[in-house]
């Protein structure tokens, strides 16, 4: 009763507009496997087509900029990549590497399409973002900050790892302070090596 099946072609384009400007397009085309295979359809129709990647991508000097449908991959938001398609954004983004070893990230996020909803990019409500910088030297740190208005929370988050031989010790910590809800931290740390290719 809760079965779905499907199967799904991407066809990924990039396309050089200047010698600084490319336009890219992911299109997804899925078709539904028929009701002796799963009771339900996958991404809600038998067979449909939608363009989950259509953007902009501009690099001036140490400067990217991504206007359009895109993939987001930062810890705390981020299209999960599963089922059909991952999920994807309407957002604009800005990466700038103008400091020697570190990395500076801001996205805007209006739309969002999540796993398994179609051509459906829900419009999100007020204003959602994610600053965010990396340094990656004598250890590898990452920094966030996000505010989510459509869900009503704002967001500090915080890994700092370092390898010492074969050995890696990594942390985390991520603190959620919610409108309409308790308040949450979340903390872990992990060790781990490679001993004789184990």
């Amino acid at each position: 009763g809760t079965s779905q099946t499907g199967t799904a072609v991407t066809l990924d384009v990039a396309h050089k507009l200047a010698d600084s400007i490319t336009a890219n397009f992911t299109a997804v085309g899925y078709t539904h496997l028929g009701d002796d295979m799963g009771a339900n359809k996958m991404e809600g129709s038998s067979a449909d087509g939608f363009f989950n990647v259509a953007n902009l991508t501009g690099s001036f000097g140490d400067t990217t900029v991504v206007v359009g449908r895109q993939l987001l991959a930062t810890p705390m938001l981020g299209g999960f990549d599963w089922l059909m398609a991952p999920g994807a954004f309407e957002a604009g983004t800005l990466v700038n590497k103008s400091v020697d070893k570190v990395t500076f990230i801001a996205s805007y996020v209006n739309k969002w399409r999540g796993n398994n909803t179609g051509d459906t990019f829900a419009k999100l409500a007020d204003d959602n973002y994610a600053l965010g910088v990396g340094y990656d030297d004598v250890v590898n740190a990452n920094l966030w900050y996000y505010n989510v208005d459509a869900l009503k929370y704002k967001q500090t988050y915080l890994d700092v790892a370092k390898t010492f031989g074969v050995v890696t010790v990594a942390a985390q910590g991520v603190k959620t302070n919610y409108e309409t809800a308790a308040d949450a931290t979340a903390y872990g740390v992990k060790i781990s090596g490679d001993i004789e290719g184990i």
